[in-house]
């Protein structure tokens, strides 16, 4: 079947966030950019710093830069749970990218409509490129067993189609400045294995830059979050409130067995 690279529904358009230039031409008649675009395998931009920096920061800066000069309406940028306290190279690069986007409001002034550029940060992708679910199903195929760096790893997960519907539903009610975060349920990564490959698990040990749990929001953030919907919301000029108690997947409330996690990504 071949694809329709223009019809009246959807345009393709190949480019580089690294391009001004070409998001430009992009962005014309545009009301709405998701900016999801990174480089995200912790071990590659661990390995690559510059171009990580160049793609996830630099990229985001054009994106916005963009989005001033074309009049967009609205931006959201995708971050990751990877960006608060961040450990590896990727969630610093991410925590830039947030401060940018939420720092571009200040250049909207004196605009009519004026811009919003808001954040939403959220957790793993089951069954998107790289998944663990995929990752395990080879290893186990091929070796006959599944290699694990910790066994106390664990991790946020929900579907694309979640997020999809999630971020779209907070197209429709962003304000400048604000950080959109979702109560979504965590995994430990070894009940995955387990439903996979039993008890034919090796442990290897952790990778430059992992972390053994993620954080949404660490305590200072939480602090300033407002509970809303099935979400957290941190508005810019949010004031403190008493709790202090991060958002991270080894104290989630909300748990997925590993057969539940597996077929969230089988769905996929």
């Amino acid at each position: 079947m071949s694809l329709d690279f223009q019809s009246d529904k959807m345009t393709f358009i190949i480019g580089d966030v690294r391009d001004l230039e070409r998001l430009k031409l992009a962005f014309r008649g545009v009301d709405l950019v998701y900016h999801a675009a990174a480089l995200k395998q912790i071990p590659s931009c661990e390995y690559n710093p510059f171009e990580t920096v160049q793609t996830n920061v630099i990229g985001t800066e054009n994106v916005l830069r963009a989005a001033l000069d074309c009049k967009v309406k609205k931006v959201i940028v995708i971050s990751s749970d990877k960006a608060p306290s961040p450990a590896n190279l990727y969630g610093a690069t991410k925590m830039c990218a947030e401060r940018i986007a939420i720092a571009a409001n200040a250049y909207t002034s004196g605009l009519s409509p004026r811009p919003i550029f808001s954040v939403v940060r959220y957790g793993n992708v089951a069954g998107s490129t790289g998944s663990v679910v995929s990752v395990f199903r080879k290893q186990f195929a091929e070796q006959g067993q599944v290699f694990l760096t910790d066994e106390r790893m664990t991790r946020f997960w929900w579907t694309a189609k979640q997020a999809v519907a999630w971020t779209s539903s907070v197209a429709e009610i962003m304000e400048p400045g604000c950080l959109y975060v979702p109560l979504i349920p965590s995994v430990k990564i070894i009940d995955i294995a387990r439903y996979i490959a039993g008890n034919r698990i090796a442990i290897v040990g952790m990778r430059n830059g992992e972390k053994i749990h993620e954080t949404m929001l660490t305590e200072d953030e939480m602090s300033k979050a407002e509970p809303r919907n099935g979400m957290y919301v941190i508005r810019p000029d949010a004031k403190e409130w008493t709790v202090r108690v991060s958002y991270n997947s080894r104290d989630n409330s909300n748990w997925l067995s590993g057969e539940e996690a597996v077929k969230l990504a089988e769905v996929e």
